[in-house]
């Protein structure tokens, strides 16, 4: 990258962290879809609060919204909002704006309904309020206005010269994460490939789209799922494995790869508390974990929870949200900032 360019992004990058933790993103999400009786039906029998086991009594459980089918990857807009991506159920594959306190409405709708999304797996809100969305099966990572609306293939196995490229999870480089492929401000994403020496870390520039690669091949036996950074600037990368356990991997901005955590016998899983940098995790099935930034051994956090996918912080680092499928909602857990550490 020319210096000019490097340097331009690095400005940018540092002028947002400058602003205000509110995201700018202004809604639009009106639509013309109609509602599905039978489905409001159904899920008006749930019950309210779901029965999560909390391991600290300060700990609060809560339902944020309800009614929501297949929620996988969740982004926190402020402490009343998050957008949400729905891999499968009514009405379609999509991008939804959440509000706390609300039941399933389908103007919550932030996208348009299915194609081009296919399975959509994870979701980014960069600096300037534009949305990004992987999805692994559509092989692509999609450009979303911030203020809603159709999404826009932006990396593809075209653009990346990799045939099999396969995104799952995103992040954005902190000032405090650059190296030779890699610039604060490019978006990381981890990459599935198929096949072992095509799974990658990619760094992408967020206007451009060009691509670089970070790690690739050996190093990632496993593959790279889900990705989030640490305030000191370590990405931390969760590994699925083909065997069946899978691993929590840290990686330099120069491409070395270190083992952290492991075994992991469960889905992927993974957020980093912004304020504790404390790991927060899926060890097995129906519960999460947590283990600080030095390592040692997890503690339960959270446990009887049942089927649930993706779990992301506000940025305050007093709210947990996860996208708990047995009872179609979105859950927050919450308390106080100083009771996170």
């Amino acid at each position: 990258m020319k210096a000019l360019s490097r340097m331009l992004i690095i400005i940018i990058f540092i002028s947002f962290l400058s602003c205000s933790n509110e995201s700018p993103l202004e809604i639009n999400s009106k639509n013309d879809f109609k509602e599905n009786e039978e489905f409001f039906s159904i899920n008006k029998k749930m019950p309210p609060v779901p029965d999560i086991v909390l391991a600290d009594e300060r700990f609060e459980v809560s339902v944020f919204y309800d009614s929501i089918m297949g929620v996988d990857g969740i982004a926190a807009l402020s402490n009343s909002k998050v957008l949400a991506v729905q891999e499968w159920g009514y009405p379609g594959q999509c991008v939804f704006l959440l509000k706390k306190g609300h039941t399933f409405d389908v103007n919550d709708v932030f996208t348009t309904i299915g194609p081009p999304f296919v399975s959509p797996d994870d979701i980014l809100v960069y600096l300037d309020g534009t949305v990004f969305v992987a999805d692994g099966q559509a092989q692509s990572v999609f450009k979303i206005a911030k203020h809603g609306g159709s999404p826009e293939a932006f990396i593809t196995p075209t653009s990346s010269g990799s045939p099999s490229f396969n995104p799952f999870g995103l992040a954005i480089a902190p000032a405090n994460f650059d190296g030779p492929n890699v610039d604060p401000g490019d978006i990381i994403v981890a990459d599935n490939g198929y096949g072992t020496n095509a799974k990658a870390v990619w760094a992408v520039n967020p206007y451009t789209g060009v691509s670089r690669i970070i790690a690739q091949g050996s190093v990632f036996i496993d593959g790279p799922i889900l990705v989030d950074f640490s305030s000191d600037g370590t990405l931390y990368i969760y590994q699925n494995r083909d065997t069946g356990t899978s691993r929590i991997v840290t990686l330099s901005a120069n491409g070395t790869v270190t083992t952290f955590f492991e075994p992991i016998y469960a889905s992927p899983s993974l957020a980093i508390h912004p304020k504790t940098d404390d790991i927060f995790f899926k060890k097995v099935e129906g519960e999460i974990h947590r283990i600080p930034k030095t390592g040692g051994t997890p503690q339960i956090f959270a446990s009887n929870i049942g089927n649930y996918q993706d779990i992301a912080f506000n940025k305050q680092g007093t709210a947990l949200y996860l996208g708990y499928r047995d009872n179609y909602q979105v859950v927050q857990i919450s308390a106080s900032q100083k009771t996170w550490e």
